[in-house]
């Protein structure tokens, strides 16, 4: 199930306004998250990867010790505009964000439960854009929760 996007940007541009800290901050306690967001071709796409998102890839996700995890569809108020999902994937580290990819192609059971939408045809995509971005977490907010 998707969530809607409502108030996290809201919350990060509050931090970046305010230049946030917190004198207490333990460094090297930020979390690095990556934030992907896809853009897909219709409804069924959408559907195809909320399966895949559910069964195959947060769970695959979670096993390396990422998260939490949390996937939303992005609203719009124009129908005509392209159907968005929004993954944010908090970890520990750059290189546990980073690495995580790779990770996927030996885990078994991911591999089982992604089957389906990694056996798309290429000439009937499911998305026509993943953009995918790394942050660091403020100090006044460290973790995701």
């Amino acid at each position: 199930m998707m969530w809607k996007f409502v108030c996290a940007c809201g919350v990060l541009a509050t931090g970046v306004a305010f230049g946030l800290t917190t004198a207490a901050q333990e460094p090297g306690t930020n979390q690095i998250i990556e934030v992907r967001t896809y853009t897909l071709v219709d409804e069924a796409a959408e559907k195809k990867l909320d399966a895949y998102l559910q069964q195959a890839l947060i769970p695959a996700l979670e096993r390396q010790g990422l998260g939490p995890i949390g996937a939303f569809q992005l609203a719009s108020s124009d129908q005509e505009q392209a159907r968005q999902v929004m993954l944010l994937i908090p970890g520990p580290s750059e290189a546990a964000v980073t690495s995580a990819a790779e990770k996927l192609a030996d885990d078994r059971a991911y591999q089982e439960a992604a089957a389906d939408y990694l056996n798309t045809p290429a000439g009937q995509p499911l998305v026509t854009r993943i953009r995918s971005e790394l942050l660091k977490s403020f100090n006044c907010w460290p973790k995701v929760t």
